[in-house]
């Protein structure tokens, strides 16, 4: 990822949060622990899409930051289901389409990468 890029996600991951000392690493994939530390998966510097898949993953995580509520009292009822990853997975699909649309309510400028992105 461009290295001027790579310097400023974590100050735009903040704002988009609304908190300081977010940390943007480098994972197998694009995921959060809800708290202040979000990863991205591997993007070459080659990849013309880069900046957009940066932003988009930063700005879908960050609204996972931001309105995503833990499911503790759902996590009991998933695992009692015979098949808990497939209704985790429909759940969370449900999730990421409410926290996006928030997310781009709240800053419309958002909403192009995040688009770009799905």
């Amino acid at each position: 990822m461009r290295n001027n890029l790579k310097n400023a996600l974590p100050f735009i991951a903040g704002a988009l949060a609304g908190k300081q000392g977010v940390k943007v690493l480098q994972g197998d994939w694009a995921r959060t622990n809800c708290v202040d530390t979000i990863w991205l998966p591997p993007l070459p510097d080659e990849d013309t899409n880069v900046r957009v898949k940066a932003l988009g993953f930063v700005g879908h995580e960050t609204a996972h930051m931001s309105f995503t509520e833990p499911f503790e009292s759902l996590k009991a009822l998933i695992y009692r289901e015979k098949s808990p990853e497939t209704f985790f997975g429909m759940l969370n699909l449900l999730e990421d389409i409410r926290i996006e649309k928030l997310q781009k309510s709240r800053f419309p400028g958002v909403s192009d990468n995040l688009d770009k992105l799905a």
